[in-house]
């Protein structure tokens, strides 16, 4: 299959093309040609043209959730690819706990195998225990061997600082990296939100900052002594980011990522309540949200996430305090960062491409005559407003029905496959 790109701006910061406004020939999923005024070499090649029409390296997510296997009714894995896909992302690296969670060969395996009509690469997360429960480590040479690219017990924060060196320590040889999300559970206090005038207002228990920087500063530590590279995931505070910034000025193999809620929202945001804006990790602070925002900028924080974590409405739609935690936001995290900084286009992009395929092991995309085709293309400047109809996902949990953003999705192409939204 031929594709022409007609007058497309290339978004590549580590690219030879950067804010080019060019053609792009492609030819049996391999870009053929990149040049002004290409001609389409035959009657069936497919013809893209689009107003103020932008091309990038395909987007990847580390960490989103889907529910297949065990919890199919809230998130299976078509829908998170059509989710995704819909979201500009041509691959996702999805956290490991499904039940049965991603702790044997064939499971991961069959991950890394699944087929999908969107063809969105999926790059298994090996589960770092047994279960998940923080108690034994699981094969790990074996799930790398299945095709495991990184290690984490996803949203369960590792607790047992003898069990993630060990990991540390497997995975070196193995050129791997642990994903670990900072959370002291016996700091938080049963809190259902950050801890600070907001939640004293609203007479909640708050969960303090401490209960993340503890970890993260203990992460550091036991990533120096094991010289292995740990990814920390979905940071939320100042302290946080400071810890990250002088740990790579130690020269600490230690990666970072944030989730775009926590640069669009504060903690302020749950005074009426909505159920929608109790997320894990919980908002923070307007200080915390701004050192953050300034980390992403100066690449403290390598990589920005969509956190998405689709929920039933059996468990969403409650009372603050009973509600699930978890948002679903792949398809809106492009528009909604958009919206917001839209002087970060590359930021963002860089963020959501090179970097956490970097983390990940994998494969550098760029856009470059002779390279396979795994890209993006957007407009950033179309305004449009995202409605239940549009909802690619299952589930509903998002605070961003009937709102309106600047910057929208035109479609992916991987390989040799096309897809416009």
């Amino acid at each position: 299959m031929d594709v022409l790109l007609k007058k497309c701006t290339i978004i590549d910061p580590s690219g030879p093309h950067h804010r080019k406004e060019v053609d792009v020939l492609i030819h049996n999923g391999v870009i053929e040609k990149i040049g002004k005024r290409l001609t389409a070499p035959n009657a069936k090649c497919k013809l893209v043209e689009a107003n103020n029409l932008h091309l990038s390296p395909g987007w990847l997510d580390i960490m989103p959730w889907h529910g297949e296997p065990g919890f199919e009714q809230v998130e299976t894995l078509t829908s998170l690819c059509a989710a995704a896909a819909a979201g500009g992302y041509t691959a996702v690296a999805p956290a490991p706990n499904t039940q049965p969670v991603a702790d044997q060969f064939n499971n991961v395996r069959a991950l890394g195998h699944f087929q999908n009509s969107y063809g969105v690469r999926i790059h298994p997360l090996g589960a770092l225990s047994v279960g998940t429960e923080g108690k034994d480590l699981t094969e790990i040479y074996d799930l790398t061997q299945a095709g495991a690219v990184a290690f984490t017990d996803g949203w369960k924060s590792v607790q047992h600082s003898g069990l993630l060196l060990r990991a540390l320590e497997y995975v070196r040889p193995l050129k791997r990296t642990v994903i670990n999300q900072p959370h002291e559970r016996n700091l938080e206090n049963e809190g259902l939100m950050h801890e600070g005038v907001t939640s004293t207002l609203l007479g909640m228990k708050g969960i303090p900052a401490l209960a993340e920087e503890i970890m993260v500063h203990r992460d550091l530590e036991l990533a120096r002594y094991a010289g292995s590279a740990i990814h920390i995931l979905s940071i939320t505070s100042k302290g946080s980011v400071r810890l990250v910034k002088e740990g790579k000025k130690q020269g600490i193999p230690v990666s970072a990522s944030v989730a775009i809620m926590n640069l669009l929202a504060i903690d302020e945001d749950v005074r009426d309540f909505d159920p929608a804006y109790k997320i894990w990790p919980p908002l923070r602070s307007a200080e915390d949200q701004k050192a953050l925002l300034a980390g992403v900028k100066n690449q403290t924080i390598d990589v920005i996430t969509s956190n998405h974590s689709p929920s039933d409405q059996e468990h969403k739609d409650l009372e603050f305090a009973y509600a699930a935690y978890g948002i679903t936001q792949l398809q809106t995290c492009f528009p909604a960062f958009n919206s917001a900084f839209p002087e970060e286009l590359d930021t963002f992009v860089l963020a959501v491409s090179q970097n956490p395929r970097s983390i990940l092991g994998l494969k550098k995309v760029t856009i470059e005559v002779g390279e396979p085709v795994e890209m993006t293309l957007f407009n950033p400047t179309e305004t449009w407003t995202f409605t239940r109809s549009k909802n690619r996902s299952q589930a509903i949990n998002t605070p961003f029905f009937d709102h309106p953003f600047t910057g929208k999705v035109v479609g992916t192409i991987i390989g040799d496959q096309l897809n416009i939204i």
